[in-house]
């Protein structure tokens, strides 16, 4: 879980709405793993509204730490490095996370 969907997650939790909570952690687990058989393409795509939607700056930071790709001033230059990386293990039938 990102940052930002912790974020997302705790405010429906101090809002006292805990089913919805449940349901946004669900979505969000579900949301980052590979299904057997991907293409490609459906990989790339999983990736980038990984990277476009549930990250926010410091997440991506985050990430390109643990995977030891360089830090950048430029953040469109580690979102591609993170959605080519993420691509890969959705290819290879792993999770994002």
């Amino acid at each position: 879980m990102t940052n930002f969907q912790r974020r997302v997650y705790m405010s429906y939790k101090m809002d006292g709405k805990d089913a919805e909570a449940e349901a946004y952690l669900k979505q969000c687990e579900e949301a980052v793993k590979a299904k057997p058989g991907m293409t490609e393409a459906e990989a790339n795509a999983k990736a980038e509204t990984h990277v476009f939607c549930d990250m926010d700056f410091r997440d991506i930071e985050d990430e390109c730490r643990r995977r030891r790709i360089p830090l950048s001033m430029q953040r469109v230059v580690m979102e591609t490095a993170l959605i080519t990386a993420f691509t890969k293990e959705y290819m290879q039938g792993g999770a994002a996370q």
